[in-house]
Order: C-alpha cells, then sequence, then structure tokens
C-alpha cells in the first residue's frame, strides 16, 4: 500500500529517510529535541558555502558508510538516471511479522537511448577501482617527514667559507695591532676604515664613540666633510644627535645610566696636588638623593683607574664623614688597621676631612663627655 507524502505524515518521512526507525515511536514533542547532522545533506541542501542554512525544500538523506560499498565493477552499462529526493513511502505486510517501510524513487519514464537497459538493478551503489583507491589513500594518515633545505655537501661548503672568513678577519686583527700609531685616536681611526664595512650594523665601541664626538665637537662641518666628501668611516648624523641628545637636569650617574627623576644634587670628583697649589673638577654626577654606597664604590673606582690611565698618581682619597662615603669605604674594605685600597695593584689610602673631623669632634663633646688621662672632660670646661 503507497501513503502519499503530507504534512502530517512529514516527520514520520524524515525518520525513515535518515534510517532510523526508532524514531517512529517518538511523540513530535520529543521528536522536536532532536536533530539531524549534517551528514545527511548535500552540498546542493545549503544556502551559502559556510552551511549553516538549508534550503525550504531540502530532504535528508540516508547517510552510507564507505566501508559498506562493495567492490565491484559493474558490467552492463545503466541508464543515466536523475538523482531525485524520493516523495513516495511504500508500506509492504506480511502475516505474523511487522510493518516494514520501504522507500521507493520516482518512477522514471523509458526513453529512447541506444543505451542497453539492464535486467537486474543492484541495490548497494558501486566503486571503481580507481575511486575505491582514491578513498582509501585519503584516509590514511599522511607521515610528516622533516624537510632538509640544504644538502650535506652545500653545508660542508658553507662552513669552510665561513672558516675562511674567520681566518681572514683573525689576520687583519693581528696586523692593526701589530702596528705602530703616535696615539690611541689614530689606531681607533685606522681600524674603523680596515675593520669596518659600509653600512654595517655592528655596534660602535665606546673608543669609537669618544674619537666620533671630540672631532664633532671640535668642528661639525669638518666632520661632515670627512665623512660624505672624503668618504671616511664614521658614525653618521642621526647616530650622534642619538648620542648628544639628552636633557640636563635629571638624575644622571654616567655610566650607571640616567633615569626620569628630577636631579636634586651634584657630586664632583675633584684632584690636587700634594706638593703644588692647584686643583682641578674632573668629573660630576647629577643624583636625585643621596648616591647609594654601592654606586659610589664603584664610581669611585672607575675614576682612579681613568687617572691613573691618564699617568696621575692617586695616593689617596679625601672624603667628609657622611654615612654613604663611610658605607662605601667599608665595600672596598677599609678599616681602622687597614686604611687603603688597591686599584690596578696601587694602595689608595682613605682620608677623612680635617674640618669634618673637628666638626663630629666638638658634636660629640656638646652631647657627651670624653675620658682623657683618666679625668673626665666636659664641654662646660671650655666655656
Amino acid at each position: 500500500m503507497e501513503i502519499s507524502l503530507t504534512m502530517a505524515n512529514l516527520t514520520q518521512h524524515l525518520d525513515l529517510a535518515i534510517g532510523n526507525v526508532t524514531l517512529l515511536s517518538l511523540t513530535p514533542k520529543e521528536l522536536s529535541c532532536r536533530y539531524i547532522c549534517d551528514t545527511h545533506f548535500v552540498s546542493t541542501d545549503y544556502t551559502n558555502e559556510n552551511k549553516n542554512r538549508l534550503n525550504k525544500h531540502a530532504v535528508p538523506t540516508q547517510y552510507i558508510e564507505i566501508g559498506n560499498f562493495h567492490d565491484t565493477t559493474p558490467t552492463n552499462v545503466y541508464k543515466k538516471v536523475c538523482v531525485k529526493s524520493p516523495i513516495q513511502l511504500e508500506m509492504v505486510t506480511k502475516s505474523g511479522s511487522p510493518n516494514v517501510y520501504v522507500l521507493t524513487p520516482n518512477k522514471i519514464p523509458p526513453s529512447t537511448s541506444n543505451l542497453s537497459t539492464v535486467g537486474s538493478t543492484s541495490s548497494t551503489p558501486v566503486l571503481t577501482p580507481t575511486t575505491r583507491k582514491f578513498i582509501e589513500e585519503s584516509l590514511v594518515p599522511i607521515k610528516l617527514h622533516p624537510k632538509k633545505l640544504f644538502g650535506g655537501d652545500k653545508i660542508s661548503k658553507l662552513k669552510f667559507v665561513l672558516e675562511q672568513k674567520k681566518s681572514k678577519l683573525t689576520t687583519t686583527n693581528n696586523i692593526v695591532d701589530s702596528l705602530q700609531y703616535p696615539s690611541k685616536d689614530s689606531k681607533v681611526l685606522v681600524k674603523m676604515q680596515t675593520l669596518r664595512a659600509k653600512l654595517s650594523r655592528k655596534p660602535f665601541t665606546k673608543a669609537e664613540q669618544n674619537f666620533a664626538l671630540s672631532l664633532f665637537y671640535k668642528s661639525p662641518s669638518t666632520y661632515k666633510f670627512l665623512r660624505n666628501n672624503k668618504k671616511i668611516t664614521l658614525p653618521g648624523m642621526s647616530t650622534i644627535r642619538r648620542w648628544i641628545d639628552c636633557v640636563e637636569g635629571y638624575e644622571d650617574l654616567g655610566p650607571k645610566g640616567r633615569t626620569n627623576k628630577l636631579a636634586g644634587q651634584a657630586m664632583v670628583f675633584m684632584i690636587r696636588g700634594l706638593y703644588s697649589l692647584w686643583k682641578m673638577p674632573i668629573c660630576y654626577f647629577l643624583p636625585a638623593t643621596s648616591v647609594k654606597n654601592c654606586i659610589l664604590s664603584e664610581l669611585l673606582v672607575e675614576v682612579i683607574k681613568r687617572l691613573l690611565d691618564c699617568g696621575f698618581h692617586v695616593k689617596a682619597v679625601i672624603c667628609d664623614q657622611g654615612t654613604n662615603n663611610v658605607a662605601a669605604l667599608k665595600l672596598l674594605k677599609v678599616t681602622k688597621d687597614k686604611p687603603f685600597f688597591e686599584v690596578n695593584e696601587r694602595r689608595i689610602y682613605s682620608i677623612f676631612d680635617t674640618p669634618h673631623l673637628f666638626k663630629n669632634l666638638r658634636n660629640h663633646l656638646k652631647k657627651s663627655n670624653f675620658i682623657f688621662e683618666c679625668k673626665e672632660v666636659s664641654f662646660q670646661d671650655l666655656r
């Protein structure tokens, strides 16, 4: 008996189309909570490429796994049939057996064609060996293998070239260092011309930076003439501006860096002669507050090293009895029994400022009494 597809049995038809007969026993309310996955629809059933919205007349079909296909080759030629969604249901009943629902497609009218007809139709789809091989290969996971960018011969050649370049650079450095120069700046200039290529990204050393800045401060026009016209390797103008582009008035500790804090003090290092009356400030720093003892000790050693390199004979360091000064000298291991520290194997003695010693002696005498030769001395005795 055939049953026409109407709105009353639409839900029943969908259940049969997806191949799940167990859904027939569910009520319409229970069926409204069920969903059909996208494997029961073809690409033409969707309205867009994202496959997130179905057509108005889309009907699900039964999903058949690949393992159920038979690897057979047809021996007869089939008619060209246009596949359409089934619109009729056929119910077959037998005595003593439940109802069996069978889907039947639209009847196709006979057409006049030169193709021979088939006596028997197969209910299972047929795959050709080529199609089956393609499907099986697509299901096998592909093994990833590391790709070699260069062959062994090319890598060995590149290593050999690199060793040659390193050997050549070492030889050039040795030759440049073995030559005699009238000054340190002349040696720096020669190294910049021979060892530094044009448009090099290598950072400039401290000696090269000092030489370039001293030449620029002497005459900016001469600096530009030597670099642009005479093609002498020197830092560019943008590099020079970056080195000198700083705003005074903020905390500046020289080699210890700058901060965005406003400077509140000034610390000056000054040298003076032992046998002649001369003195000269050599450097200054602008701290925001009192300099920490660890930084102060490092700055003191750095200043002494620079003076020794310039040919000065440093004998002693004089400072007041400030808290940070005393703590910095303790870090340099200066004690009462060992009142000196060493820099480049030279003894540098530590001496406190004499006026500051008298000031502290007076302050302590005003606060408390002293014992001198088994007698108590008070500040009241001096009045």
